[in-house]
């Protein structure tokens, strides 16, 4: 068998834990994703244990080994019918052809900058894929994905 792509959701389910099917899967895929999530009418030992540091980092570290193997994880997306992606910024978009943050923010109308710590925050935008901020950090412990100013193209 030559697998190609698995969502995170299913990645999470693979990974055999008892009591954790598509829903819980889901949800829990969502926030590490950055986005809306609800863990209402799931039981709560359960939740908490999927959410705790040990568990949430060994399934990010399955899914970073899943795609360096060359399996495309497709993770879940903010909803098309808000349009909004939400963005944090560090380092200095000027290498890119941007005089400021703000300058790169006023050509993608669909961006809104949100702090890091903002659960809404789906994307770390940065100067240098190989920056040590802090706010790279926490981005690498939350799973949010990061890009350059120069991944977006006007």
């Amino acid at each position: 068998m030559n697998i190609k792509s698995l969502t995170y959701t299913q990645v999470i389910q693979m990974l055999g834990y008892d009591n954790v099917g598509e829903k819980i899967s889901t949800q829990l895929a969502r926030e590490h994703a950055g986005l809306d999530y609800d863990y209402a009418n799931l039981e709560r030992a359960l939740v908490a244990k999927l959410r705790s540091p040990e568990v949430s980092n060994y399934i990010k570290k399955v899914v970073l080994t899943l795609e360096s193997l060359g399996i495309t994880i497709d993770k879940p997306k903010a909803s098309p019918t808000t349009g909004t992606i939400y963005v944090c910024m560090t380092g200095s978009p000027k290498p890119f052809g941007f005089a400021t943050k703000a300058d790169f923010i006023s050509k993608f109308p669909m961006l809104e900058e949100v702090s890091i710590s903002d659960k809404k925050c789906q994307f770390l935008i940065t100067d240098d894929y190989n920056s040590t901020s802090n706010k790279m950090g926490v981005a690498t412990k939350k799973g949010i994905q990061i890009r350059t100013y120069g991944d977006f193209k006007i």
